[in-house]
């Protein structure tokens, strides 16, 4: 109702240690939407961006412990993630953990870009889980993972994006339809199978 953008910007002060949630914001339209992003050059006195450089530990990083069953999640329309790294190495539940996900019924047609997901490697796990409607993903690295990317919603788009020596597979589609996939490397994963 504002009509207002509204940034959070990440800092490297030492990982976050607990999921992270974006919940509750009534973003209204692509443009009037949340950013979290990470701290540009220009944002640091330093100089010297936080932003990851596609290589693990080299950013910010979400890293929640023992219990989490995600590392974060977008469950509001038009929300924008980027620039972070989201690490599962702690998150040791048995099932079901996955990197970041989107999929609260709020959240379609969030836009996921710049980020490092790797060691989500739990039975049923992804590094990013789409559930949602309109999701974009770009610009991304996976690996590590059970699974790179599974797809659940209609209509992603999925442009210049590395799954690499996940577990299990690069992408894969569980149900839904519609997808655009373009630019996408998908190389090393469990079995053979790719997609």
């Amino acid at each position: 109702a504002t009509n207002t953008r509204l940034t959070l910007v990440c800092y490297d002060d030492g990982p976050f240690v607990e999921a992270v949630t974006v919940d509750g914001y009534e973003t209204a339209d692509a443009a009037r939407f949340l950013t979290v992003t990470v701290a540009g050059a220009s944002q640091v006195a330093s100089g010297v961006s936080p932003r990851h450089d596609g290589t693990a530990g080299t950013g910010t990083v979400v890293r929640p412990g023992v219990d989490a069953s995600y590392g974060f999640s977008v469950e509001d329309a038009f929300t924008v993630v980027e620039w972070l790294e989201v690490d599962g190495v702690n998150a040791t539940n048995d099932t079901s953990n996955d990197g970041l996900q989107v999929e609260n019924v709020n959240g379609n047609d969030a836009v996921l870009q710049n980020l490092l997901v790797y060691s989500w490697n739990r039975i049923n796990s992804a590094g990013i889980y789409i559930g949602l409607d309109g999701v974009t993903l770009r610009n991304s690295i996976l690996h590590g993972n059970r699974s790179g990317v599974e797809l659940t919603g209609t209509n992603a788009v999925i442009r210049n994006v590395t799954a690499g020596a996940n577990l299990d597979a690069g992408f894969i589609e569980y149900i839904g339809s519609g997808h655009t996939v373009e630019n996408v490397i998908s190389v090393g994963n469990g079995s053979g199978f790719c997609c």
